[in-house]
């Protein structure tokens, strides 16, 4: 998945730019374009909801309790941590 998300952040990149500096780019495709950002968007979902899954090490030991990575990340201020 690693592969995959890094080739939609590059894609983001470049396409965002080329399609603002260049209308004519973007112009009568925009079929195309929608469909490879909502490509792009499924991709972020799942790896957001793979990374959730993610262990982190506690004391040397590698711990993949959820509850705990929700509540170690809302702690720090990364996502919103509800319940």
């Amino acid at each position: 998945m690693g592969q995959k998300s890094g080739e939609s952040v590059l894609y983001n990149l470049w396409t965002c730019i080329a399609r603002e500096a260049f209308p004519e780019f973007q112009s009568g495709s925009d079929t195309i374009w929608f469909a490879a950002d909502v490509v792009c968007d499924v991709i972020y979902v799942v790896d957001i909801m793979v990374q959730f899954r993610t262990g982190y090490l506690e004391r040397g030991l590698v711990v993949y309790d959820s509850t705990k990575l929700a509540l170690i990340l809302a702690f720090l201020g990364l996502t919103e941590c509800s319940g």
